[in-house]
């Protein structure tokens, strides 16, 4: 912990950037969620949290569950709106969630995306 006052950073990587799952993970939305909060937890004091894209839906899931854990939070490009039109990759059904619960599909999915 500095003693200057600076802040201190911390990075979570998720389970699927990190190409290993924790034993019985389920990889769905609630697994990351509650993944998110138990390293949230084992902070020790509330957090500034910060997301972005399908990160930023969990940060808005985790502040409606453990607000107490939160100090405070931003996130962006994650909309919570029925009538938001995805991006082209997303309508091929490479949404938020597919990339985490069928990883190999979406790799050949955003390859395939990505070649053009």
């Amino acid at each position: 912990m500095p003693t200057s006052g600076a802040p201190t950073w911390s990075r979570c990587r998720f389970p699927a950037s990190a190409s290993r799952f924790p034993p019985n993970f389920a990889a769905t939305k609630e697994a990351y969620v509650d993944w998110l909060i138990g390293e949230i937890a084992r902070l020790g004091s509330p957090v500034d949290l910060v997301g972005h894209d399908w990160g930023s839906l969990l940060v808005q899931r985790v502040v409606a569950l453990r607000s107490d854990l939160i100090r405070t939070w931003a996130c962006g490009e994650g909309p919570v709106d029925v009538e938001y039109v995805w991006h082209d990759l997303a309508q091929q059904g490479c949404g938020h969630w597919w990339p985490l619960e069928r990883p190999a599909e979406a790799a050949g999915a955003l390859e395939r995306f990505w070649a053009g």
